[in-house]
């Protein structure tokens, strides 16, 4: 089974949900796992469009590269900028996949506003996931709804 760490600065949101959709649709075909070059919790509203979505984040571990220095790996899927010209030694070795996405926790405006850029992300997270899924083992679209 191959293993992926996907990687952001604060393993808050975009890391969580990437892994979340990466753990329910790749499931039986990856070990999926994510970390942060700092950590924060995980954002509530990751979660409130994740549970929209039919999948929970709140149960996964927060964590920080080092966690994760002695597993090696086969795929590293970094979802912010920050966080790419930091990637340690250990990690150089892995098939690198950059995905630069959107903070939403930096935008301001009200809860619906707010709400709405974190759907945005979440879809397309979603959507990034199953392409990279499906470029390693092809989906029926059974096993996609």
């Amino acid at each position: 089974m191959k293993k992926v760490l996907v990687v952001c600065k604060e393993n808050s949101c975009r890391s969580q949900m990437t892994e979340g959709y990466l753990k329910y649709y790749g499931k039986q075909r990856f070990e999926v796992y994510s970390a942060g070059l700092e950590v924060k919790e995980i954002h509530p509203l990751a979660n409130k469009v994740m549970l929209e979505d039919g999948i929970n984040i709140s149960l996964h571990t927060i964590n920080t590269l080092s966690d994760w220095q002695h597993f090696k790996f086969h795929y590293v899927i970094s979802v912010c900028e920050e966080v790419e010209l930091q990637l340690p030694p250990y990690l150089w070795y892995a098939k690198r996949i950059k995905w630069t996405l959107e903070d939403p926790t930096k935008i301001i405006g009200t809860e619906s506003e707010r709400l709405t850029n974190f759907r945005v992300l979440r879809d397309e997270i979603k959507s990034l996931s199953l392409l990279f899924i499906g470029q390693h083992f092809p989906l029926s679209t059974a096993a996609i709804y």
